[in-house]
């Protein structure tokens, strides 16, 4: 039977039709896609906050992760942009009003310098810290001055903006500067007034914390909130640290007492985490047992929407120049040799 051939209308409608079809299914694929990336984004935080509510700790992949997040955020009134990628494969994350050259990440260059001095915001609120990388196995760390007071309940400060270190000195002036030396008072005054305005509380009286995690009014301790504890290198996959709910007390610090390593929680011994004591120099002095791992600041909590304020502290990194030192080859003729192994099988 003989077929009537197609007209060009036919054939275009066809054409459309086929280009239609496959248009409106791609589409319909990469709007899934991208609904399901949106679904993942936004569980992500429940993910991990049951993570932190279930084992108290968070691993190095998953505070990384948080990090580039936040990275691509657009809410809040910090307004966070992404900047480039540095050597170590650590993204940077600067929010667009903050003072220049600050980051909550930052990598010390310790091939260039022996010693730097980093000024530190922890923002309370805020539950990945700050953190800096670069430091290796033998580096030490020293913690010089802690100020600030924080929050802990009935308030509501800027989980959305992170907290925020620089760079502040190098080589032997590391050892010399101060808050209260003029080279430091700019900095230190740009970035007070960013804390100020990002971190602020909102005036509650009530579980007020120093970064000792002391009550300034009451002289109250605390043992489950309050103050900052540092998460150390060496820790196996173990990135940052946090306290528990009432069901979780063996999180708590054990006692009421300053908080030296002896009455640490047992997941944060185990993972080289400490706090800070005032007035005690070996407490804040550390030696870095690992490579190419986060050392991270950041407020003792478990949660921290209700939190407030911000923590400020002065940290210096020195680079173990043993290390570098070139290990002596120890050379012996073979008249020497000879002699031992000789003296040996007469034995």
């Amino acid at each position: 039977m003989w077929n009537r051939p197609e007209s060009h209308f036919q054939v275009l409608r066809k054409g459309w039709c086929r280009m239609f079809t496959k248009s409106y299914a791609i589409r319909i694929v990469a709007g899934l896609l991208l609904l399901s990336r949106f679904a993942l984004a936004e569980a992500a935080p429940k993910r991990e906050q049951a993570q932190i509510d279930r084992t108290g700790k968070l691993s190095v992949k998953t505070h990384r992760r948080r990090i580039q997040r936040l990275a691509s955020t657009k809410r809040g009134s910090g307004r966070e942009k992404r900047v480039a990628t540095n050597k170590r494969g650590f993204t940077v994350v600067v929010p667009q009003n903050a003072p220049k050259d600050w980051s909550p990440l930052i990598t010390w260059d310790r091939d260039k310098d022996s010693s730097s001095l980093f000024l530190i915001y922890v923002n309370a609120a805020q539950m990945d810290g700050v953190s800096i990388a670069g430091a290796q196995t033998g580096d030490r760390l020293e913690i010089l001055d802690v100020s600030g007071v924080a929050s802990f309940t009935k308030d509501k400060g800027n989980p959305l903006a992170a907290g925020i270190s620089t760079l502040v000195a190098v080589g032997a002036n590391a050892g010399l500067v101060a808050f209260g030396q003029a080279e430091l008072v700019p900095v230190v005054t740009a970035a007070d007034a960013f804390a100020q305005k990002q971190f602020k509380a909102t005036g509650v009286k009530h579980k007020r914390r120093d970064g000792f995690g002391l009550d300034p009014g009451t002289g109250h301790r605390a043992r489950q909130e309050g103050g900052v504890i540092v998460c150390m290198p060496g820790a196996g996959t173990t990135g940052t640290l946090y306290s528990g709910n009432s069901s979780h007390k063996n999180r708590w610090i054990k006692k009421n007492e300053r908080r030296f390593d002896a009455i640490r929680p047992q997941h944060v011994a185990r993972a080289n985490g400490f706090f800070l004591v005032r007035g005690s120099t070996q407490q804040s002095r550390r030696r870095i047992q690992t490579d190419d791992h986060l050392i991270t600041f950041l407020a003792w909590d478990h949660k921290f929407e209700d939190n407030a304020g911000y923590y400020r502290l002065l940290v210096k990194l020195t680079r173990d120049e043993f290390k570098e030192r070139p290990i002596p080859r120890i050379t012996r003729s073979k008249k020497v040799l000879r002699s031992r192994k000789i003296s040996n099988l007469r034995k």
